[in-house]
């Protein structure tokens, strides 16, 4: 017979499972900690350190839009996708520049004061036509903005400075060719090569008769008839502005209208005063 080997006492005791499992979510812990601060890091904490280093003026300015556009494959854009990565396709983009608050003005001894309204306008409630159905768009009249055959009338809620200068299209048989801004007068749509400005038409009939002062604040227009106007400050460009005596600088002529754009707007009909 064989001898039997005796079992030899382990060198390294049997591992428990707890103490495995507990040692792997420890791992895993460290792990998803050093994916995050690395993200937060590079992707918050920096960036927000920046932004608070970077000598923000707390003082509200007025910012302007000056041109928007868009591009279908832009050559720089805003961040996106952590903004490690550069972003393409269709990105429209609004330029605008910066300035102080403008001049306070007070306008005396006003009457008939009125306020219209203009909404804002809403594009999607115009009708879309279908040029690839038939002869839909054989009466076609005004500023289209077309895509692959479908088009919308701006001309019904902007009034547009443009020129058509482009190729013609015969929305009839060559529909699909539709695509960007259309002068269309029946079935000849002639291409809009070149950027154009548009301005918003106001569907409230505002008139000019009894009225020598207009003020355009946000999505109103007010009117009255004023005799002065005089200023209680001094617009400094890009320095914050200045307080000043009042200084008459409008008085009424005849024929001749006042118009400007306000950020807020005050009536106060006991002293008849804007």
């Amino acid at each position: 017979m064989g001898r039997r080997n005796k079992c030899k006492p382990r060198m390294i005791p049997q591992q428990d499972k707890r103490i495995c499992g507990c040692i792997c979510f420890c791992q895993l812990v460290v792990v998803f900690s050093c994916v995050s601060l690395i993200y937060l890091t590079v992707a918050i904490y920096i960036p927000s350190y920046r932004a608070f280093k970077s000598g923000f003026d707390e003082r509200p300015i007025m910012c302007q839009t000056i041109n928007t556009s868009t591009e279908n494959n832009c050559s720089w854009a805003s961040c996106g996708e952590w903004c490690l990565t550069k972003t393409s396709g269709f990105c429209p983009q609004i330029h605008a520049i910066a300035r102080q608050n403008g001049t306070s003005v007070q306008l005396l001894n006003c009457t008939n004061f009125q306020t219209s309204f203009c909404p804002p306008v809403a594009s999607n409630q115009l009708k879309r036509h279908n040029c690839n159905n038939g002869t839909e768009c054989a009466s076609l009249k005004g500023l289209f903005n077309c895509s692959l055959g479908h088009c919308t009338n701006i001309s019904k809620i902007y009034q547009c400075h443009y020129k058509a200068d482009g190729f013609t299209v015969d929305s009839d048989k060559d529909n699909a060719k539709l695509n960007g801004f259309f002068e269309c007068k029946g079935a000849k749509c002639t291409k809009i090569k070149r950027a154009f400005s548009c301005d918003r038409i106001c569907k409230e009939n505002i008139t000019s008769e009894s009225k020598n002062v207009f003020i355009i604040s946000d999505n109103r227009v007010h009117h009255s008839y004023c005799d002065s106007a005089i200023a209680t400050t001094r617009a400094n460009g890009k320095e914050e502005g200045t307080e000043i005596e009042p200084t008459q600088f409008w008085s009424k002529l005849p024929n001749e209208i006042l118009m400007v754009s306000c950020h807020t707007t005050n009536y106060d009909s006991n002293n008849q005063t804007i």
